[in-house]
This record gives C-alpha cells, structure tokens and sequence, in this order.
C-alpha cells in the first residue's frame, strides 16, 4: 500500500505493459472529467448524476488498484441522496484521491522511459 491513495501496485502491475501507459492514461483523463461532473452536479444537486459519476470512478478505480478512491466513492454513490452525509466533502476527497493518484502513476508507470 502507499500513502493515504492505498494502491494496490500489483492490480497496475498485471496490466499487460503494452497497453498500460494508454489505460492509465484513459482511466485518468476520464477520472478529471468526471469530478468536474460531479461537482457541477452538486451544484445543481443532481444526486442522480452524482450517484452515477461515483458509481463510474468507482469501478475504474478499481481496476487501477486505487483502492481508497473506490471506497470513497462507494459511499458517495450509496449516501449521494442523505441530507447527512457531507456531499461537497466526498467530492473534495475524491477529487484530492485522483490529483495524488494522478501523481502518484505518472512517477511510477507513465513517465518511465
């Protein structure tokens, strides 16, 4: 595991390595788009939207062995509708999750020559 990201390298690793650097790549481009999307969601207190664009990083998340990205936005996809549950908070964390997810696979898988 690494830092508060958790990554599981391994997931990464098994990730046939001509293909490797275009799928992180994607993940991440789609990654950014969808925060974007989830917080004009908030704005606009789309809970549907916001419950779908967690559920997508979700899964993608995974995939990418980011392990406490997937977790966070588990409970934002579960709790997206609770007036308790702090929405713009999740949203923040995920956002922070990808930025040093982002980081984090540039210096180890995408920026290797």
């Amino acid at each position: 595991m690494e830092k508060d990201i958790s990554i599981n390298r391994h997931v990464i690793e098994n990730i046939d390595e001509e293909i490797r650097s275009e799928v992180l790549e994607i993940f991440l481009e789609d990654a950014h788009i969808a925060v974007v999307e989830l917080n004009t969601a908030l704005k606009s207190e789309d809970f549907e939207s916001i419950r779908q664009y967690a559920h997508k990083i979700k899964g993608a998340s995974m995939f990418a062995g980011a392990i406490e990205l997937s977790k966070e936005c588990m409970l934002l996809e579960k709790n997206c509708k609770d007036e308790s549950f702090n929405l713009a908070l999740s949203i923040q964390k995920v956002t922070r999750l990808i930025d040093e997810l982002d980081v984090y696979l540039r210096e180890n898988f995408l920026d290797k020559k």
